[in-house]
């Protein structure tokens, strides 16, 4: 018998050689891309089972940063292992499926916006003790790559009762507000139905009621409701209901009113919880001014609800409650009248009292350095200039004041500004303080005041080498404001240098490089930062 009739006659006797089963290799892997630095999961399938106590043992499959991936991987590699102090990332390495998965999961979020790679060692074996070779057939470190996408909101919005604060509350309750701490979308629900929902700011919902509420523990549906990430809010604690429905509009006294920036504060008491309502009108006789109109007319302010522990529905006079609010746009210094009355939860309101004389606080100038110009188009001195803005509540007079340059050797000198060709800063205007020799180049917005200081050039001259370093003194030697004198500011060698925000600080986040606005709003300015009248 020939060889290849013995060899047939043992196949067909079934006793052909057994060849060897393929290696396992790494079947797929993921994440790839950016992924929730809360939500990293590294997976690895095999397309046979692992050995899965040597993986977790070595351990064989590691998190690291990928500046650190060529230094884990070398080791990674190593027939001595992975040393001590080999930078990884603190991670939980499990095996699933019976031992064709392997899921690396980090202890703790990581780092957002981050690059990272998971390497799994070659040394890796499979249940068998034969090598694990990568997806391409190659017995060699495999990296995992990805990156971390920004930071994920999972904080659920907090919510609190707002109006009324707390109960027990009459049944006949208007309206109920409730307050989170975040924007939020949605509306309130009645587990019983009931009640239109509003949304009277970002951070508040509320329902307005029409029948009364039946008494007991209220708890309102919050299901609706989300914050912007799609997080949605903790449960609210239940509101108390009353058996008893209001008596009335609560009365109100011991009125206190005292004056604010461009406003009043009121703050009186009523018999039992509610609002503080106000009216406000200009004197008899005298015009409308800011947010007070002209008599007989009035503009009305509601105030919100105020805690009232111990306060029940039942017994409403029983318990004097604390009320306020505040009166805002009028104007500064301006006498006009105010006159109050109550309002329970229910929306009675009660007749207001007599009429009560208020004003807001007088006027205040506040003028600030907005903006500089050292390096001006020649000639320079007639073009140099610092701007000042005035952000107070009442004109600014500039006439007298100094302005101080710090000079490279840490020398002061100092001129002062000269009379206003224009007149004083209103509130929310602007000057430009020029030297003597001011050539009017620029086209400045109508009523821009114009003082100069110094013979010829601006304070002598400001460098074009450097920061400026300048203040604005009053008659003391009091700083009023200043451009880098507390911390350097920034050179602009082919612009202005620009105060980004009016009220800022003098310092150096404060300020950029940016066109030449003088008598204007900065470009660097958003413009709802802009000064403005304040009224």
């Amino acid at each position: 018998m020939s060889w290849r009739a013995a060899a047939l006659a043992l196949v067909a006797a079934g006793c052909a050689p057994s060849l060897p089963a393929p290696l396992v290799r790494v079947e797929s892997a993921s994440p790839s891309g950016a992924v929730p630095p809360d939500a990293v999961e590294v997976a690895i399938a095999f397309t046979g089972a692992i050995d899965a106590a040597g993986l977790v043992a070595g351990p064989l499959l590691v998190l690291c940063r990928r500046e650190d991936l060529r230094a884990v991987a070398a080791a990674a590699e190593a027939a001595e292992g992975a040393p001590p102090d080999l930078p990884v990332v603190p991670a939980r390495l499990e095996v699933e499926e019976g031992g064709r998965r392997a899921v690396l999961r980090p202890l703790a979020p990581l780092p957002a916006e981050a690059p990272f790679a998971a390497v799994l060692s070659p040394r890796l074996r499979d249940a068998g003790g034969r090598p694990v070779l990568d997806p391409e057939g190659k017995s060699r470190a495999f990296a995992v790559l990805f990156e971390t996408g920004p930071a994920v909101d999972r904080t659920p919005p907090a919510a609190r009762w707002l109006e009324p604060p707390h109960g027990p509350v009459p049944r006949d309750l208007a309206a109920l507000r409730i307050a989170f701490d975040e924007p939020v979308a949605g509306a309130l629900a009645l587990p019983a139905g009931g009640g239109e929902p509003v949304a009277p700011a970002p951070d508040v919902l509320g329902l307005d009621l029409a029948a009364p509420l039946a008494a007991g523990a209220l708890a309102v549906d919050l299901g609706q409701v989300r914050d912007a990430a799609g997080n949605a809010p903790l449960p609210l604690e239940p509101l108390e209901v009353s058996r008893c429905a209001s008596a009335g509009a609560p009365a109100c006294g011991g009125a206190e009113l005292s004056a604010a920036e461009l406003g009043v504060e009121v703050s009186a008491t009523l018999a039992g919880m509610g609002r503080l309502v106000a009216e406000v009108s200009a004197l008899p006789g005298e015009p409308a001014c800011g947010s007070a109109p002209a008599a007989p007319a009035v503009a009305r302010v509601l105030g919100g609800v105020a805690a009232c522990p111990g306060w029940d529905p039942c017994q409403p006079a029983a318990r004097a409650c604390p009320a306020a609010l505040a009166l805002r746009g009028l104007c500064p210094g301006r006498a006009l009248r105010v006159r109050l009355a109550g309002e329970d939860l229910a929306g009675h309101r009660g007749a207001f009292g007599a009429w009560l004389p208020a004003a807001a606080r007088p006027p205040r100038p506040a003028p600030v350095l907005s903006e500089v110009l050292a390096d001006a188009d020649a000639p320079e001195a007639g073009g140099e200039y610092v701007e000042v803005v005035n952000v107070g509540t009442g004109d600014a007079d500039l006439s007298g004041l100094v302005l101080a340059k710090r000079t490279a050797s840490g020398t002061v000198a100092r001129c002062t500004l000269g009379a206003a060709e224009g007149g004083p800063v209103p509130p929310g205007g602007y000057a430009l303080v020029v030297g003597g020799a001011y050539d009017g180049r620029y086209a400045l917005p109508p009523g821009t005041a114009v003082h100069r200081c110094g013979a010829t050039a601006l304070a002598g001259g400001l460098a074009n080498d450097r920061a400026p370093a300048l203040a604005l003194e009053d008659g003391a030697g009091a700083v009023v404001s200043s451009a880098g004198w507390v911390a350097p500011a920034l050179r602009c060698p082919s612009g202005a240098l620009e105060r980004v925000r009016p009220d800022a600080p003098d310092e150096p986040a404060s300020w950029a490089c940016g066109a030449r606005t003088p008598g204007a709003c900065n470009a660097a300015t958003p413009p709802e930062a802009c000064a403005k009248r304040p009224w």
